[in-house]
């Protein structure tokens, strides 16, 4: 990718490519300014030609710009440039001393078809002519137009004009062409805005193609309605829309300085006329340009409109809205074709009622364009709608791709309630506009269904959710269409000069197949496995083949039979450990006594704090040499008493998920329910101190408030949703839940392993059939994957379910290892195997000794696998007890502290551009409906919902983690407002308190204690409820 030029303060462009031509243009540019001892040097940036000029400080450069006017005006500059150079628009001049830096002179020189002209100014203000050029359809005036923003980006820009199928309306192609690929979201608004803004006449729409330098093909499109904005208002106004109808109104009595608004009451419209000057209107000419207008347009279900004509200004009627004039000078009333017309009569939601297609597509693009002005000024959300079966399939979009949460909630929000009949649910689809696969879809369904094939999506795209079952996946193994066998091999005398060595070669490739077939690893395609019957009838290689199957097979059973008898050998014990435990006590306490010197010992002073500090026992050497201050000068809670229990359940593939339910359990068991529970991934884990948080909210004569930290090791959106709404039972749910975390939890843009890897563990199987992680307690609430017909199918985490293949495949494999846990003497042994093993390279291999930030970081986090197959099978075992260092609440309170000096030593530094986490940043997808579908959860149990966004390091906010964090707080935000929760931002209040951290990203103790002090002073979050 090419360099970005550099723009200094003064408007120098450098670190541009040079023009081929360089020497012409520079000969070109000497000789019209009479100036050959003048160095020039230009810089071709999308459609604007930089040329800096250095010359004496006695030369005049208003001259020097005069006389290139003029050359301009004889000879064009294209020539001069190489060839398929992009086409240069404008001239901007730079003149500075030699050797200096900055220029004293700036002058822009506009080339147009209409002439030269130069502007002076800092802006480049396109001319008069030129821009009335691009109004009527001029390609060429149209470039100059975009280019005039889309040069500073180093992007050029060519267009040309067609008229496909021999429609009347024609069809703006916009080529971008730059040395990088565009960003779309970043330009696609902008372009269509200026596209707009020229209001074309007879054009149907505009396609932007992006593309980059070399490329043979675009790297985006986009799609530009180019419908005139007043053609869009006379739509509105025909289905009765009440500010389309002011606003066209306004234009259409502009000329005689009268403004109007509207409201509608019932089924009239009551039009309200201000004059200039605050004077009434000429009743007369405002009644003979309203009428036509309105009996043309028909409103749909307005059966009349009363016009006034006021005095004073339209903005008072603004304040009140919804009031009519109390004194006009002057009353019409005019009826309209909708009292006599039957088909005019209805509303447009009375329409929708009844099923109109066309009302509902109104109804929902009116709604997803709240703004007027912003619906004509880019062309808005449009909306597609298709009839199949009982459902209505909806396509969005929009030169932005539409927000995905919004759009389906709005939606829902508007057709469930309307009834349509024979409409039992929605699918719903976006994408940006001039694409053809939507980017996102979502479902609804207004009533339970039974459906185990998802819906076809008409004309939109192809659904996905089985194809991997029913399709072969590409680079599968396909026999050839007639293997050579032995009944057709050609023999010698047959073979044409050539054909042996063919003939030898496919003979080979078909035994090849047929062994990797025979493996199981391998199948057949459909289409050839009526050709396999016919491989091998009278193979001569088959009786070798057995052979070596028998060896093979006979070599299994004896290592099974080695291998079994070794694992049930006993473990010898140490001979000295046996003999001692065989002694009687009173001879272990025989020795005799040891003569100690006469000492005289001292107590230190009670008051002496510093006498003897007994961290340092607790604390492991390296850790006290990261820190770099120490921990007796920070506030801690005191140490809580470490949770020891015991996993039951089947294995999460997630061991500190195990040990989460576990401690939970116990909590439950001894303390009851908690008011509050502390969700999210280990930030919240470390991040948030609930003994802190207790003894803050204590309030005197008043027992505490019980609260729990349930953080999960590379938690999502998506695992919080499944374990609150889903694997919590109603009896262990709190009343506030803490959710804690940051952006890279709601990144829809990667794969969320740690939710796959629980999916397809033995624990959530077994939580699906009914046995909950929390004995004691109910599973189903009704709002199990599979039993959820109003949840959004590309949100639920159910929907990684097995499918029937694949439930019939998992009963197949579980006979298997039944069979061979039967069969085997290992196999039903092979966890033991395994420890064996270890333990024995571990004899021979000297290991490395933990030390204490190891120990915090070898919790099993499923964020740290590449795949949901690779999360389940490096799942750390999971043990009976010993489940780390967590306390009895759930809080993991590391005392080590983030030393940037000494951390980079033992581990690498991960820019923000290279940090998984953030890969394909996307904050719309699966983790925000996770969000939404959990506040709708909480909201309706009335459960206070409260979002904490954790603190972070200054080291860890680099240029591009803090890009995507903004765009998180500012979307978080917004959610916060819709969906009704509480958000807090304290990602920037320890950014240079590193002893709050465990590592750049992660509190420890302290930090721990200081957020949940600040928590708990916050009079934003509902403490009172609790209380």
């Amino acid at each position: 990718m090419a360099q970005f030029p550099q723009q200094s303060s003064s408007g120098v462009q450098v670190g541009l490519p040079s023009v081929a031509s360089q020497q012409s243009l520079e000969q070109w540019v000497q000789q019209a300014i009479a100036l050959t001892e003048a160095k020039v040097t230009a810089r071709l940036r999308g459609n604007s030609l930089y040329l800096l000029i250095e010359a004496a400080p006695d030369t005049d450069m208003d001259q020097a710009a005069q006389k290139i006017q003029a050359a301009l005006a004889q000879t064009p500059i294209q020539p001069l440039l190489p060839n398929k150079a992009a086409p240069v628009y404008r001239l901007i001049l730079y003149s500075r001393l030699p050797q200096q830096a900055k220029p004293v002179w700036v002058k822009t020189i506009e080339l147009s078809s209409a002439g030269v002209s130069d502007d002076r100014g800092a802006s480049l203000a396109l001319p008069v002519a030129n821009l009335d050029l691009a109004q009527q359809g001029n390609p060429e005036s149209i470039s100059h137009y975009l280019s005039e923003m889309l040069s500073q980006f180093n992007i050029s820009v060519r267009t040309r004009i067609d008229q496909p199928g021999g429609d009347r309306l024609k069809r703006l192609v916009v080529a971008c062409e730059a040395t990088y690929s565009p960003e779309p979201t970043f330009l696609a608004e902008p372009i269509a805005r200026r596209l707009r803004e020229l209001k074309l006449q007879n054009f149907r729409d505009a396609i932007v193609l992006a593309q980059v330098k070399g490329e043979a093909k675009p790297e985006w499109f986009l799609r530009v309605d180019l419908t005139p904005p007043n053609a869009v208002l006379r739509e509105w106004v025909r289905w009765g829309d009440v500010q389309a109808i002011a606003q066209l109104l306004t234009q259409l009595l502009a000329p005689e300085n009268i403004e109007t608004t509207a409201i509608l009451k019932d089924a009239t419209l009551h039009l309200t006329c201000y004059g200039a000057y605050r004077r009434p209107p000429d009743k007369q000419t405002a009644i003979v340009a309203i009428t036509p207008l309105l009996e043309s347009l028909a409103p749909q279900g307005i059966h009349a409109a009363t016009i006034y004509g006021v005095k004073g200004s339209p903005k008072e009627a603004r304040n009140m809205p919804s009031a009519l004039p109390e004194m006009p000078e002057w009353v019409h009333w005019l009826a309209l074709p909708a009292a006599s017309q039957p088909e005019r009569s209805p509303t447009t939601l009375e329409l929708a009622q009844m099923g109109n297609l066309e009302a509902v597509s109104f109804l929902l693009e009116r709604m997803l364009n709240p703004q007027l002005e912003s619906r004509l000024a880019t062309g808005g959300v449009r909306v597609q709608i298709r009839h199949k079966d009982d459902l209505l399939h909806i396509m969005t979009d929009s030169p932005v791709c539409p927000a995905q949460g919004y759009i389906t909630a709005a939606v829902v929000k508007c057709l469930k309630p309307i009834h349509i009949p024979g409409i039992s649910g929605v699918r719903i689809y976006g994408r940006r506009a001039g694409q053809k696969v939507p980017q996102w879809s979502s479902g609804r369904d207004f009533v339970a269904r039974q459906r185990t094939v998802p819906e076809a999506a008409p004309e939109f795209a192809a659904s996905e959710a089985f194809l991997s079952e029913l399709l072969e996946p590409g680079g599968a193994l396909v026999y050839q269409s007639n293997p050579p066998s032995a009944n057709n091999t050609p023999t010698g005398a047959d073979l044409e000069p050539g054909q042996s060595w063919q003939t030898s070669l496919a003979g080979m490739m078909a035994g090849i197949q047929r062994s990797l077939v025979r493996t199981n690893l391998f199948a057949p395609t459909a289409e050839s496995t009526t050709h396999a019957t016919q491989a091998t009838g009278k193979d001569t290689k088959a009786p070798l083949a057995m052979v070596w199957l028998a060896a093979g097979v006979l070599l299994v059973i004896q290592m099974d039979w080695v291998l079994g008898r070794w694992l049930q050998a006993p473990v010898p014990q140490p001979e000295a450990q046996t003999a001692e435990e065989s002694l009687p006590a009173e001879s272990v306490s025989a020795s005799p006594p040891v003569a100690l010197p006469n000492l005289k010992l001292e107590k230190n002073k009670p008051q002496d704090a510093t006498a003897f500090n007994d961290s340092g026992f607790t604390q492991n050497p390296a850790s006290a040499a990261v820190t770099g201050v120490s921990p007796t000068k920070l506030i801690a809670s005191p140490p809580q008493p470490k949770a020891s229990v015991k996993i039951s359940h089947p294995t999460f593939n997630s061991r500190q998920l195990d040990e989460r339910f576990a401690i939970y359990r116990q909590y439950l068991k001894q303390h009851g329910t908690p008011d509050v529970l502390i969700v999210g991934s280990s930030r919240a884990l470390r991040g948030i101190d609930p003994a802190a948080l207790q003894t803050t909210l204590q309030q005197p004569g008043k027992p505490p408030l019980k609260i729990f930290n349930f953080g999960i090791n590379g938690a999502t959106a998506q695992v919080v949703d499944l374990l609150v709404r889903q694997m919590l039972p109603e009896e262990a749910l709190p009343k506030l839940i803490i959710w804690a975390d940051g952006a890279r939890a709601f990144n829809s843009g990667r794969q969320d392993v740690t939710l796959n890897g629980i999916i397809a563990s033995q624990g959530y199987q077994a939580f699906v059939s009914g046995q909950s992680p929390l004995p004691g307690t109910v599973v189903a609430k009704a709002d199990l994957p599979a039993a959820q017909p109003n949840q959004d199918d590309s949100a639920m985490p159910g929907n990684a379910v097995q499918s029937p293949i694949a439930q019939q495949y998992q009963q197949v494999n579980n006979q298997l290892n039944q069979f061979l846990e039967g069969f085997s003497l290992v196999y039903g042994q092979r966890d033991q195997l395994k420890e064996k093993l270890g333990s024995q390279l571990t004899a021979v291999i000297p290991m490395r000794s933990p030390t204490a930030t190891d120990s915090a970081n070898t919790l099993t986090d499923l964020s740290n696998a590449t795949s949901p197959a690779a999360s389940a099978a490096g799942a750390a075992p999971v043990l009976a007890d010993g489940l780390g260092n967590s306390d009895y609440q759930g809080f993991l309170p590391l005392s080590v502290q983030f030393n940037p000096a000494t951390y980079y030593e033992k581990y690498s530094r991960v820019a923000g551009d290279y940090d998984l986490d953030y890969e394909n940043f996307q904050l719309e997808g699966a983790q925000a409906d996770a969000l939404v579908n959990l506040a709708q959860f909480a909201r309706e149990r009335q459960i206070a919902l409260v979002f904490v966004n954790l603190p972070l390091t200054k080291d860890y906010l680099d240029t591009t983690r803090s890009r995507y964090e903004e765009t998180f707080q500012t979307q978080m935000q917004l959610w916060a407002q819709q969906f009704g929760f509480v958000y807090k931002d304290l990602s920037q209040n320890f950014l240079t308190q590193n002893n709050y951290f465990s590592d750049p990203s992660h509190l420890n103790r302290y930090g721990g204690y200081a957020v949940a002090q600040r928590l708990a002073k916050d009079a934003l979050i509902p403490w009172g409820q609790l209380k």
